[in-house]
């Protein structure tokens, strides 16, 4: 008979493999897969999403005023996705709902309010298609653009 530690390494999903690093498809279309293909999904899949909305607080603990040490938690704001985000670059921003305190009085109700994202159409050039594209984008869009050199090398990135 085979040990605990061995039997919980064999029945694990297939996204608990890819959160380990390893690819989970032995068998059919999957497991032909090139390996530098393999290796960028599995490293994709296995970094942490950048924080849009947030700000990630870099302690993992602090203390309160009562001298309490309590744990700081980084919980990404829930997103709303819309089907016109596919329709263009929004670069990881979406729609966030959520409440609002009315004329910022304290005493007034909180009401609830929906941020959208600032939308403008541009005109990129690829050069690998070597044609000009007008596509919706978001100002992040554009500075990733911007970091990544060009608007191919971010498409290939993402």
């Amino acid at each position: 008979m085979a040990s605990g530690r061995v039997l919980s390494g064999l029945f694990k999903t297939n996204a608990q493999k890819l959160q380990l690093g390893i690819w989970p498809w032995t068998q059919g279309l999957r497991s032909r897969l090139p390996d530098h293909f393999k290796k960028r999904y599995t490293e994709k899949f296995v970094k942490d999403p950048t924080p849009v909305h947030y700000q990630p607080d870099p302690q993992k603990y602090a203390v309160n005023t009562y001298g309490i040490v309590t744990r700081k938690q980084n919980v990404p704001i829930p997103l709303m996705q819309v089907p016109e985000a596919d329709m263009g670059l929004w670069g990881g921003e979406s729609f966030i709902f959520g409440y609002r305190k009315r004329k910022n009085n304290v005493l007034k109700p909180s009401v609830p309010y929906i941020w959208k994202p600032r939308l403008f159409k541009k005109t990129l050039y690829s050069e690998i298609l070597d044609r000009w594209m007008q596509i919706t984008v978001t100002r992040r869009t554009l500075d990733l653009i911007d970091e990544n050199y060009g608007f191919d090398y971010y498409i290939l990135k993402v």
